[in-house]
């Protein structure tokens, strides 16, 4: 049961990397690498080591621009699919450590001018810290309760060329490494800073016209309904306590207000064994331990559709129906999705997803989740 958020990420990298093998049809191809430099980032109070004065590291990457041949590329001005390869030193090797990962991902034009262009990066991968939190030998270190993590970087580049194979580029870059709490502690590990890059175009490809998908040919519902269950799992709040699971169930409408973008409305019905188990523990009735293990949520959530693949990012507000729950009153999930193009079904799109809740930068638990939308 613990090892369930490196499983998890393990799917969402072959999942993703799967999408970018089979729009490898572009007409460009790149390697490059940057160079970091930045600083970790004071999220929380009660953290307990001292933030070193600089955090230094590498990114390796290679990158396939979408060939315009389907319909969502010319939506979202061909993006750019891309796999990366990261190293990070914290700055602090007995306390934090450094970090190692793999992550796919895709940039989006913001803003383009004679010769030079502006891009927004996203990448989500899985990371290897070389240290975690221990009561013995590393007390210091209650940002991060495990070796195996989840990434998210997000950057914003400038990309200049130099000559007609060759471009640098300077970015600012953030990166957050956490478990999702399947392992205590969790506060996680933010870094931000400068990227300095270097790439070169090293393939080009001939697109055939005829293979290109016409927008008058897309059929998709305008209105439909979605119904999902997660699965979840979070840890005790004892380092090294057991994993307990979270199930959850949602049912909502969606109204997709444009061609590859949703908007969705919704509720949810949410119980944590965690909390349930946490109050029996502390002697509470059994009937008010559930309710306080109870969450009934409403939501709302805008998703933008990459082909087969789609992210959603969604705002909870906790009501007090059939719950005691008294914390924050909101959270937000952050979804990665997979529709199987599975024609003979019509309307009925079902599909599998990834999720991180959080409750701002406080994680609550990573869960798998099917659902289907008609």
């Amino acid at each position: 049961m613990a090892r369930y958020q490196k499983i998890s990420n393990y799917a969402l990298l072959i999942c993703i990397l799967f999408v970018g093998i089979a729009e490898n049809a572009s007409s460009q191809n790149y390697l490059g690498g940057d160079v970091f430099i930045g600083k970790v980032l004071r999220h929380k109070d009660g953290l307990l080591f001292d933030i070193p004065p600089v955090s230094t590291g590498v990114d390796i990457w290679y990158q396939t621009k979408t060939s315009g041949q389907k319909a969502w590329h010319r939506y979202w001005g061909n993006p750019t699919i891309e796999g990366l390869v990261k190293y990070v030193s914290f700055g602090n090797k007995d306390v934090l450590g450094s970090a190692i990962a793999i992550a796919p991902g895709i940039s989006f034009r913001i803003k383009e001018w004679k010769r030079s262009r502006l891009n927004f990066h996203y990448a989500p991968g899985i990371a290897y810290l070389t240290k975690e939190f221990n009561p013995i030998t590393n007390p210091d270190n209650n940002a991060i309760g495990s070796h195996v993590n989840n990434l998210t970087r997000l950057k914003i580049s400038y990309k200049c060329p130099v000559s007609d194979r060759w471009s640098t580029s300077l970015s600012f870059s953030f990166s957050h490494f956490s478990n999702g709490l399947t392992s205590s502690p969790n506060s996680g590990l933010n870094v931000y800073g400068l990227n300095l890059g270097l790439k070169r175009r090293v393939k080009d490809r001939q697109i055939d016209p005829l293979s290109f998908e016409a927008d008058e040919d897309l059929r998709y519902r305008k209105w439909g309904l979605n119904m999902m269950y997660t699965h979840g799992l979070s840890e005790w709040v004892v380092s090294g306590g057991p994993n307990y699971p979270v199930y959850n169930y949602s049912l909502g409408g969606y109204w997709r207000f444009k061609d590859f973008q949703k908007l969705h409305l919704g509720a949810e019905y949410e119980f944590s064994n965690k909390v349930y188990e946490f109050e029996l523990a502390v002697f509470v009735e059994e009937e008010i331990a559930r309710n306080r293990a109870r969450r009934t949520v409403i939501y709302v959530a805008e998703e933008i559709i990459l082909g087969d693949f789609s992210g959603r990012l969604q705002l909870g507000f906790y009501t007090p129906f059939a719950s005691d729950y008294s914390g924050t009153p909101f959270h937000i999930k952050v979804m990665t999705l997979y529709h199987p193009p599975i024609k003979p079904l019509g309307d009925l799109k079902p599909y599998v997803a990834m999720i991180l809740k959080t409750h701002f930068a406080v994680a609550e638990y990573i869960g798998m989740a099917v659902g289907v939308s008609f």
